[in-house]
């Protein structure tokens, strides 16, 4: 990502005063989302969900661009049915918010993802002390025994053999 250079809506390399304007017009528009779609999925502390947040903004751009004067006059639909009813129908899948109620968040954040031996193996694939093929399993079943267990399957789930060992 060394080069990589933020567009006007990565909201982790803009500046507080951007972020605090842009997530202003957001909240918004969330509510009139909300209310106009009857999303009561979406709960009021979505703002404290960060993927929600970013589905959200992602939403609220093309919404934004479909709607513009001299959008093509397909791009409302285009927006409701490749934008909204997405969104709408993985709600629970971007973020947990079963636990948030009108009056409290339920976010329970994740511990980090990272496995601390990464920071190890990439100090060693840097210095030359490994290498990349180091991350792949270190045993191999073979041939012969990759047959056996798949005649082994076969047998367990009743299907007839249907190769010949070489």
């Amino acid at each position: 990502m060394r080069d990589y250079v933020p567009g006007p809506y990565d909201l982790d390399a803009m500046p507080e005063a951007r972020a605090a304007a842009v997530l202003g017009e957001l909240a918004d528009w969330v509510e009139w989302l909300r209310r106009i779609y009857e999303l009561d999925a979406i709960k009021p502390c979505w703002w404290r969900h960060p993927a929600l947040v970013r589905e959200l903004l992602a939403a609220f751009v093309r919404w934004r661009d479909a709607y513009q004067h001299g959008a093509a006059e397909s791009a409302p639909f285009a927006w409701h049915s490749d934008v909204l009813r997405p969104l709408a129908a993985r709600l629970g899948e971007i973020t947990n918010m079963e636990s948030c109620t009108p009056s409290g968040c339920g976010l329970r954040p994740s511990p980090p993802a990272r496995d601390p031996e990464l920071a190890v193996f990439l100090a060693q694939l840097a210095d030359g002390t490994a290498a990349l093929g180091d991350t792949l399993p270190t045993w191999e079943v073979g041939h012969e025994r990759m047959l056996d267990l798949i005649d082994a399957a076969r047998r367990n789930l009743m299907i007839p053999a249907t190769r010949t060992r070489r």
